[in-house]
Formats: structure tokens, sequence, C-alpha cells
């Protein structure tokens, strides 16, 4: 089995794979990173219950919450401040923020990874925080589409 990062990075370069996740990630609250170990398991031909997806959740939800999601605020904002003031020179600053935010999901990943190494995981296209939410955004038209882009994943790869 590859390693998730790499299989993350590899799918993430589809255009309708990003599309998708940053549709439910943005819309819908979705970890991304969850959701592309779900994709991968089930690629591997692992599947899992609500409640082992629950488990992904909250094993990187606080460094998701401390880390990746303010540097990621923080590389919107200065997008926002570049976008409004073309005279500042502040890509430079983006960029060096940018690259922060993907080492921080890169440590997401690799969290995921050991979770997956050391305790075996029996997907439902999932990575969501409760069967609630999933629920939700099943019943939801919008998400149809970028819920079956990422079903559609694990044959791409």
């Amino acid at each position: 089995m590859n390693s998730l990062w790499d299989f993350a990075v590899g799918i993430y370069q589809y255009s309708p794979i990003k599309t998708a996740c940053l549709q439910l990630q943005d819309e819908a609250g979705a970890d991304v990173c969850v959701l592309l170990a779900v994709v991968w398991l089930g690629k591997n031909g692992r599947h899992l219950t609500l409640a082992e997806i629950a488990l992904l959740n909250s094993t990187v939800e606080v460094w998701q919450q401390k880390m990746t999601l303010p540097l990621r605020q923080l590389r919107r904002d200065i997008r926002q401040f570049i976008e409004s003031e073309p005279s500042l020179d502040a890509e430079p600053i983006y960029q060096q923020i940018k690259a922060a935010e993907l080492k921080a999901e890169r440590v997401t990943m690799q969290q995921l990874q050991v979770l997956i190494e050391y305790q075996p995981l029996p997907i439902t296209m999932s990575g969501f925080k409760s069967n609630k939410q999933a629920s939700a955004m099943a019943r939801d038209k919008r998400f149809i589409r970028p819920l079956l882009i990422l079903m559609l994943a694990r044959s791409l790869i």
C-alpha cells in the first residue's frame, strides 16, 4: 500500500477531485484529509463504519483546529489583502503561509496513516463528524456531484 500522503497528492491533482474536496470542505465542513484517507482505504479494499470514520476525525481534530485551520484562514486573509491592495508585496508571505498549511496537512495525513497502520480499520464514502452531518449531506443536492466524484476517485489512481 502506498503512503496516504503520496496518494492524496496524486489524486488531488485531478481538477474534479480538488473541486469536490474543496466544496465539501467549504460548504459542508468535511475534513479533506479524512475524505482522502477514506478514498485511499476504499481503493485498497478497506471499508469503514461511521464509528471508524468518527475515530479518524477525532484523531486529527485538535491538530486541524489549532494548526491547519488558522493557517488556512491566514492564507485566505493574505490573499484578500493582495487582491485589494495590489501594491503590497505580500506574495512571498502568502507562499510561506501556503507552504506551512501544506506541511500542517501532511502532519494530519501522518496522524491518519499511523492510526490506520496501528489500529486495523475494516468505507463508507464519508469524512464527516457525525452520522447526522453525513445524512444531511447525502440529502443535499449540492453535494451529490462532489460525493460521486470522490466515490469514483478510487478507480482513477
